[in-house]
């Protein structure tokens, strides 16, 4: 991140985050293929899917138990939430952004 901001200058990442730059006429991204390809990898290296909805998750010495809506619960090592509308419809993360338009 410091890369790319030390070449292109105006970006304010944190080090830890990731990102994939464009040059000029790079075209576009389309978010549907990037999330299409992005879940067909995951599948191959062992992710197991779910599309049930996670209405809690707790830490433990396991790692997280995940409850679903349907009733059902598991637990994982690692998880990983993807963002939309309703991320948060459940108070899964600890804080709302506080965002003024």
């Amino acid at each position: 991140s410091s890369g790319i901001n030390a070449e292109y200058g105006g970006f304010d990442p944190v080090d830890a985050e990731e990102g994939m730059f464009l040059p000029q006429k790079g075209g576009h991204v389309s978010i549907r293929n990037l999330v299409k390809a992005s879940q067909k990898v995951a599948l191959q290296n062992g992710v197991d899917r779910r599309t049930d909805v996670v209405t809690s998750i707790v830490k433990n010495d396991a790692g997280f138990l995940i409850t679903l809506e349907s009733g059902n619960m598991m637990t994982c090592e690692k998880i990983c939430i993807t963002t939309g509308s309703f991320t948060n419809f459940f108070g899964l993360l600890r804080k709302t952004p506080d965002i003024k338009l």
